[in-house]
């Protein structure tokens, strides 16, 4: 089994990414961190070589089997899309993704990214 985490350097991406990393730890999983990126330039809301080297020496000083895939999302493409292919090109069995919580519009709606993923993934979706 493995489960692909959608991580980006936040409170909400290592409350994900500590989900998966559980989540793998019980179920004996092995743990890809989902690293998406736009465009040619850095993009400061997302992770940071030596970020994404931190996240994944949190598994595997756990003892878990963890890898980091960076991949490039064509600027026509959404968040969510990109991450229900990976799920799909990886085989696994879960995406565990972080989500902002605004007390007052939460019992409402969710972002449509969240919204996206929910319905379409092809596979069990821990929303942290």
């Amino acid at each position: 089994m493995s489960i692909v985490v959608g991580y980006i350097p936040t409170a909400e991406g290592d409350a994900a990414l500590g989900a998966a990393l559980a989540w793998a730890e019980s179920s004996g999983s092995s743990v890809v961190i989902a690293n998406l990126q736009r465009g040619s330039s850095p993009d400061p809301r997302h992770a940071t070589a030596d970020q994404l080297e931190s996240a994944r020496a949190r598994g595997t000083e756990a003892g878990l089997s963890v890898a980091v895939r960076t991949v490039q999302v064509p600027e026509d493409v959404s968040t969510s899309t990109g991450l229900i292919r990976l799920v799909e090109e990886e085989g696994a069995d879960a995406l565990t993704i972080g989500v902002r919580r605004n007390r007052e519009f939460a019992p409402h709606l969710l972002g449509s990214t969240v919204q996206h993923i929910l319905l379409d993934a092809p596979c069990d979706v821990l929303v942290a």
